[in-house]
């Protein structure tokens, strides 16, 4: 995965999706919860998680190669409709040239098409910096 290819390739996309899915399924199952990943693209949610309480989380997963301005767009499917609050609990954002995780609330996104974070500077103030490797939401 090199941040110098190309978002708009459609297999390199579903490969880094591909990674940052059992990137998140690795360092998630260290926080001591169980993992399920979706299979395919007809599910809404990438993963379930079950914490160690026994609560469930539907978690949506994001990754950017993007190194000056680190954005995602929450969106489903071919068309890019624009997912539910409804539809997940936990948006997980991963910035690759950063290696840094973003575990946000469902509510604290809304129904925003994009987000941006910024991985790049440790002192941050952005509205999501406070999300930034909260693995602590699945315990």
């Amino acid at each position: 995965m090199s941040p110098a290819r190309p978002d708009n390739d459609r297999a390199g996309n579903k490969k880094r999706g591909a990674l940052y899915e059992a990137a998140f399924n690795y360092y998630a199952q260290r926080t001591g919860a169980e993992v399920f990943l979706s299979q395919g693209d007809h599910s809404v949610v990438d993963a379930v998680v079950i914490s160690e309480m026994g609560k469930l989380y539907r978690v949506q997963i994001k990754g950017t190669t993007q190194t000056k301005v680190v954005g995602v767009k929450i969106t489903k499917g071919k068309q890019g409709k624009i997912l539910k609050d409804t539809e997940y609990d936990v948006l997980a954002v991963y910035a690759h040239a950063y290696d840094a995780w973003y575990l946000i609330p469902s509510n604290m996104v809304n129904t925003r098409k994009t987000l941006k974070v910024f991985p790049m500077f440790p002192d941050s103030t952005g509205q999501y910096e406070v999300y930034r490797e909260h693995w602590k939401i699945f315990k």
